[in-house]
């Protein structure tokens, strides 16, 4: 499986762009990471991210998420919309059937609803 290994953000900026590698790791391996469950939102809303050096576009959820996460140090996260290839059916179609492993192997699983009202 793939997990995004979030970097740090800067001292003066909490909420800076996220920024982060993706890493291959083994399923079975004792890699220990967050497995992310939120709501993707509406699709025309999108936020700039990097991974892996690159510019992408992710979800205003998710990237609240990651920044929740990485203020808590949660640097290690695997989170469907980027661990796994969008674009490619049948890893998608692949990845989805193990998801309950992943989610099982995780040492911790969030549940993202949104930032409260005092944020």
């Amino acid at each position: 499986i793939r997990i995004l290994v979030i970097e740090p953000a800067p001292d003066d900026d909490p909420d800076s762009e996220i920024r982060c590698r993706l890493e291959h790791v083994p399923l079975s391996s004792s890699s220990r990471y967050v497995a992310l469950s939120y709501c993707w939102g509406p699709p025309n809303t999108i936020v700039p991210a990097r991974i892996d050096g690159q510019r992408h576009l992710i979800r205003p959820s998710l990237s609240a998420a990651l920044t929740e996460l990485r203020r808590r140090r949660h640097l290690r996260v695997w989170a469907d919309a980027v661990c796994i290839d969008q674009d490619n059916t049948e890893e998608r179609s692949q990845q989805v059937l193990r998801m309950a492993a992943i989610y099982r192997s995780a040492a911790a699983v969030v549940a993202w609803i949104g930032a409260g009202d005092d944020g």
